[in-house]
């Protein structure tokens, strides 16, 4: 066997590489297509999987990445889209969730982001509105309450001061003033519009604008609050929690933010009446100034 004769041959030749014979025989046969043999060969051998060959190989060829082949085949075949190869390999493997890849591909590719693909995909899918993803993302994801996006986002984006995105998955945002009225607006990247506009303050209890009292001043670059009205000098305010505001007519009233105490030097009180010891209220006839005024100032 791996041997042959003619008629009246001295010796029996061996049989080239890529041919194999059996005993007694006359004549070396080729290798059929996916076997492969060498010199002196009894017979052919099966090319493993994740390689292939031609009638008559002495060995076999490795798969090129991208390619893959069964045990004994005569060629290997192309990767489907969505699946990809290194080289020799008995079979293509499944692209992962958040690649792809195209026919005969020695690799699978990371999705951009702004796209995504479930596993074994041909393509990466662009995030519909509302959505976004970073890259390799096997999937989109819902933009949170105060953000949007347009298709194909990278990210999402909050939204502007005095618009609003009530609900996560939103591809736009809505201005408060088509919500509600003028006196509602919000921050930016907020989910509603839970502030007030400049002349107004939000009242917690009603959850709702209340127009600025008369004697305040409502202008706070993030919302007024009950707590934050400003009150302007000459007027005055018992507590925080009061939308109460007084006229001072002691001219002691200095007004402030959140104000409810803050008097002249040497008044206290409601309505900063009450003079401090050596104080006394002054009197419309007397010249203007403090609204109090040092006892000692007479002394001599």
């Amino acid at each position: 066997a791996g041997a042959y004769s003619a008629t009246g041959a001295a010796s029996c030749t061996s049989c080239d590489a890529g041919k194999s014979s059996a005993a007694a025989s006359d004549i070396c046969a080729l290798c059929a297509a996916g076997t492969a043999s060498g010199a002196g060969a009894s017979a052919c051998n099966n090319c493993e999987a994740g390689a292939y060959s031609a009638t008559g190989a002495a060995s076999c060829t490795s798969c090129d990445a991208g390619k893959s082949s069964a045990a004994a085949s005569d060629a290997c075949a192309l990767c489907a889209a969505g699946t990809a190869s290194s080289a020799g390999a008995s079979a293509c493997d499944d692209c992962e969730a958040g690649a792809y890849s195209a026919t005969g591909a020695a690799s699978c590719t990371s999705c951009d982001a702004g796209k995504s693909s479930a596993a074994a995909s041909d393509a990466c899918a662009l995030c519909p509105a509302g959505t976004a993803s970073s890259a390799g993302a096997s999937a989109c994801d819902d933009c949170e309450a105060g953000a949007y996006s347009a298709i194909g986002a990278a990210s999402c984006t909050a939204c502007e001061a005095g618009k609003v995105a009530a609900q996560p998955g939103s591809s736009e945002c809505v201005a408060c003033v088509a919500l509600h009225d003028k006196a509602y607006t919000s921050l930016d990247g907020e989910a509603s519009c839970g502030r007030a506009t400049q002349g107004f303050y939000w009242d917690a209890i009603v959850q709702a604008p209340r127009e600025c009292p008369d004697g305040a001043t409502c202008d706070s670059p993030e919302g007024t609050v009950l707590a934050t009205i400003a009150i302007k000098p000459d007027y005055y305010r018992l507590a925080l929690s009061s939308t109460q505001v007084y006229k001072c007519g002691t001219g002691n009233c200095l007004g402030g933010v959140g104000n409810t105490t803050t008097c002249r030097e040497g008044s206290g009180g409601v309505l900063c009446a009450v003079c401090d010891d050596k104080y006394y209220l002054k009197s419309p006839s007397e010249d203007e100034g403090d609204g109090s005024r040092d006892d000692d100032d007479d002394d001599d």
